[in-house]
């Protein structure tokens, strides 16, 4: 028996760039606004046993979906399975993950301090803490992404 393909990893999205394996959803809201770019996207461990969650930047808001590990597959809404972490990342990276918007800039510390530069909008209060968000329409999310989120504003500074 000879081996053709190489055998795959089974956490080999820990070593990726995206990946945040100790980052909560407020610390993810809070990177993400420091980036002024659709496309912008982390992945982090959720706290919930075999759960993650792709947090991103589309439409000028942070989103954020929930991403299910059932035995050897990564689950997205009910229809999307991958067989790892990477594959589901990969593919949104050429496939739109909402409305057009595809994950195109990984975010990390060292990314955040070559692309979050300007700060623009008003000071809002998310979940209790300060920060910088550019105020955008509210648009009902679609059905078809039902495990997909955006930050709640409690109110707006000016």
């Amino acid at each position: 028996m000879r081996l053709t393909d190489p055998v795959p990893q089974p956490n080999a999205h820990e070593s990726k760039e995206w990946y945040h394996p100790n980052l909560s959803r407020l610390q993810a809201e809070h990177m993400l606004m420091r980036v002024p770019r659709d496309g912008a996207f982390l992945v982090r461990k959720r706290s919930e046993a075999d759960s993650y969650a792709i947090s991103f930047r589309a439409e000028g808001k942070i989103k954020h979906c929930r991403v299910q590990q059932e035995g050897r597959l990564f689950t997205l809404g009910s229809s999307a399975e991958f067989e790892s972490l990477l594959d589901l990342v990969s593919y949104y990276e050429k496939h739109p993950l909402y409305r057009k918007m595809k994950l195109r800039y990984p975010i990390n510390e060292e990314t955040l301090e070559r692309m979050g530069t300007a700060v623009r909008g008003s000071l809002c209060l998310v979940q209790g803490f300060p920060t910088w968000a550019t105020p955008t329409p509210r648009i009902p999310q679609p059905a078809w992404l039902p495990f997909c989120h955006q930050p709640k504003l409690l109110f707006s500074q000016k």
